[in-house]
């Protein structure tokens, strides 16, 4: 239901699920294909940007993998 409500038509929508991920703590990693996804739209790309700057240093979750690729195609 988050990765869903990331992709709301209402911004307002968008950035309550933004942060209920976040509060996930480690388990937020699981979102980062999510997030990547949510910025194709200019209006996302800032909150995207600022969500995933906590994962640079330990990179995304292995179990999502399959789904980086598939945003790599």
């Amino acid at each position: 239901h988050l990765a869903k409500a990331l992709r709301d038509d209402k911004q307002e929508v968008r950035r309550a699920a933004g942060r209920a991920i976040q509060r996930l703590g480690a388990d937020s990693v699981l979102f980062v294909p999510d997030f990547i996804a949510t910025a194709e739209k200019a209006e996302n790309l800032m909150n995207v940007e600022r969500a995933l700057r906590r994962f640079e240093r330990t990179g995304p979750d292995a179990r999502s993998i399959p789904e980086l690729v598939k945003l790599l195609e």
